[in-house]
């Protein structure tokens, strides 16, 4: 279950934390829990809040119940002469600074019963508006110091927990996360919204949709559900948080897995190896798997197969990009991994999709001269929560270059935060034609009838799986014999053979085969490669000729 923001809070100011920092989107809910915990009977802690839109406003107990009321300074906290009331919307970073320097009023006239004076609390809102007015930061820095023998308690609320140089250490015991919502607390928050209330696996279904969104998100998505489709749609849900995530986010988009592995020629043992991992949820945090380093050359089919797997399993498929998080303000990117992860834990069950992984952690040994180590500290923190963390997520790296990743984080591929490293070489004859007759049947060049032997292949050793489509989806548009277009098909071998075999030799002993139950060795594999190579013979003995019959190509 996630942390209780009204726990931590209540926690803090018992400890006496004179500055406390609380890193929210959902300023409304987390004020509400911070309203709980002061009205609480046992508390009844003297509570304001500052917003530059609202102006200042103060709780107050009247009438055997609790209010919140705007006031001036003068009226609510002491006398302050110096401080006059601006209209509500015209508040500014000075009114936020005389507030800050009359709040000793908040405890006037409030003590327990053993006369000690009662927490005094100012909340102010957003306060990223108004960290740039170095005025205010410095009237918060001297106020810390002389509010903590007094037991007053300033409180910055903002999306960011990024603070002014001056304040990071005053503040630095102070931090608070207010967390996404856990399951149970989406749940409760679908039934609240949903006309019907949900239960048993429908809710959960939903819940497993609308996970990783804000309370407000979670509320948003459920209404407009019910206006699309008239009830809660798991899949409406769904397509909402993946275009929130689309809008707002460069480093995490969330997807659904289109196709199946009927799709995806080849990986034999790839293939049930992952579904025997996942095929039933775990429970115990202990026995849940971590993942797969899939290591390869490009057009191999590592991207697809994050696809084709979110799609066997039914779990939805995060693409993640490191290089999105990098930011220019000091501290940022790493609050931003922070908030990936976040998120990320929030979604389990899922698939975590990060491609091309030595690109995204290039440099981790080397920039720390040129961007403050923040590259270095991002794959520090990667590394440590892909190892201990024990949510729900499988992780699928695809590794293009073996030699970058050796080169800058070799401990990336370190056996404990992977259950397997796979070796995704060029596909032998029986996963050629697999793929083949996949691509041929997708673009309507095999009818469905039709043996492969009947169509006229090109020569095809070294290709890929990608080659492949982009022949048979070429020769679609042109409405030319695939054989044609094949013959003058640029392939990645040709471009690229040093690296591929620099990956070949890496792989050989250390990582699994993909089409079998056993480690990867590259002779073997181009030994099968050498005996069976397009045009492979028909039955007949005779070359593959043309199409029995010409295909729809209208």
């Amino acid at each position: 279950m996630a942390r209780n923001l009204g726990d931590e809070f209540a926690e803090k100011i018992m400890a006496g934390t004179p500055g406390i920092l609380i890193k929210s989107y959902e300023h409304e809910e987390a004020l509400r829990e911070i309203r709980a915990v002061c009205r609480d009977p046992s508390t009844q802690w003297p509570l304001a809040v500052f917003d530059l839109e609202r102006g200042m406003t103060v709780d107050e107990f009247v009438g055997g119940g609790w209010i919140t009321v705007p006031r001036h300074w003068e009226e609510s906290l002491g006398p302050d002469g110096q401080y006059s009331y601006q209209e509500k919307g015209k508040m500014t970073a000075v009114d936020c600074g005389k507030a800050i320097t009359g709040m000793h009023g908040l405890t006037i006239s409030k003590s327990t019963a053993d006369g000690e004076p009662l927490p005094g609390i100012l909340v102010i809102l957003n306060f990223q508006r108004m960290a740039g007015l170095a005025a205010l930061v410095q009237i918060i820095a001297n106020r810390i110091e002389w509010n903590k023998s007094r037991n007053l308690h300033i409180v910055l609320m903002q999306p960011t927990a990024e603070l002014p140089i001056e304040l990071r250490r005053l503040f630095e015991s102070g931090h608070i996360r207010h967390e996404l919502p856990d399951r149970e607390q989406i749940a409760a928050i679908i039934n609240s919204v949903a006309t019907e209330p949900l239960s048993g696996l429908d809710l959960e279904l939903v819940v497993d949709a609308a996970a990783g969104l804000t309370r407000g998100g979670v509320e948003d998505a459920t209404a407009i559900s019910q206006i699309r489709t008239g009830r809660v749609d798991r899949q409406t849900i769904f397509n909402i948080k993946a275009e929130a995530f689309a809008a707002d986010n460069n480093a995490l988009q969330i997807k659904q897995g289109t196709l199946s592995f009927a799709d995806y020629g080849g990986a034999t043992f790839l293939k049930q190896f992952t579904l025997d991992l996942l095929r039933d949820r775990v429970e115990n945090p202990r026995f849940r798997p971590k993942g797969v380093l899939l290591v390869g050359p490009p057009g191999v089919g590592k991207s697809l197969f994050a696809n084709c797997l979110g799609k066997e399993v039914d779990r939805p498929i995060a693409h993640v990009t490191l290089g999105a998080l990098k930011s220019k303000f000091q501290g940022a990117s790493f609050e931003n991994l922070l908030g990936l992860i976040e998120t990320l834990e929030a979604m389990a069950p899922l698939i975590v999709f990060m491609d091309e992984i030595e690109g995204q952690i290039s440099g981790g040994k080397d920039t720390g001269a040129t961007d403050g180590g923040t590259t270095s500290q991002i794959n520090s923190k990667l590394l440590s929560w892909m190892n201990d963390r024990t949510s729900d997520i499988f992780i699928v790296a695809a590794c293009n270059d073996t030699r970058a990743l050796m080169r800058d984080m070799p401990e990336f591929a370190r056996m404990g935060r992977f259950d397997g490293l796979f070796f995704l070489d060029y596909p032998d004859r029986k996963s050629k034609d697999e793929i083949w007759k996949i691509h041929l049947a997708n673009y309507e060049l095999l009818a469905p009838d039709q043996p492969l032997s009947e169509v006229a292949l090109p020569p095809d050793e070294n290709w890929t799986g990608s080659e492949i489509e982009a022949c048979c989806r070429l020769a679609r548009l042109r409405k030319v014999p695939v054989k044609q277009i094949g013959a003058t098909m640029p392939i990645i071998a040709a471009q690229a053979s040093a690296r591929i075999e620099e990956g070949r030799e890496w792989a050989s002993g250390r990582c699994f085969a993909a089409e079998y139950e056993a480690l990867y060795d590259k002779n073997k594999h181009q030994q099968q490669l050498n005996a069976l190579i397009a045009p492979a013979l028909s039955t007949n003995g005779k070359r593959r000729t043309t199409l029995k019959q010409k295909p729809n190509l209208n």
